[in-house]
């Protein structure tokens, strides 16, 4: 792949312990945005690390109330969806349209997807489940 990449538009994401890991690296100026699926930091204090747009997707189980904190506690722009109908394990799986989509919007370029399906009140990805986005 070398010379096919843009390396200049990357992120990091996880799943569970992977996206409170996330928020390890989410400092790191070459990332244009993280990807955070069913892990908020325990701490409360992964927002703090953020520097660029975030996507929080969750499921209603454990994680919920510290991935809940960490949305009200970020100050750069989120888009945070609460799941119908999944678990911890799929959240990922039933979530991956929507991620796909905000991987495309951020880092290839694709601007129709910012009110298409993310930032408009009868947006693509509003439902099902508890959608909501702040700091745009």
């Amino acid at each position: 792949m070398y010379g096919d990449l843009d390396t200049s538009e990357v992120a990091s994401g996880g799943h569970s312990r992977g996206s409170i890991g996330t928020f390890d690296v989410a400092d790191d100026p070459r990332l244009e945005t993280t990807v955070h699926v069913a892990g908020g930091s325990s701490d409360g204090n992964g927002p703090d690390s953020l520097r660029n747009p975030a996507l929080h997707i969750d499921d209603e189980d454990f994680a919920t109330a510290d991935m809940e904190r960490d949305h009200t506690r970020t100050d750069v722009p989120v888009w945070f969806d609460i799941l119908d109908g999944t678990d911890h394990v799929l959240a990922t799986r039933k979530g991956r349209h929507v991620i796909t989509a905000r991987l495309r919007w951020r880092l290839a370029d694709e601007e129709f997807r910012r009110t298409r399906d993310f930032l408009s009140p009868d947006c693509a990805f509003c439902g099902p489940g508890d959608v909501q986005y702040k700091n745009w």
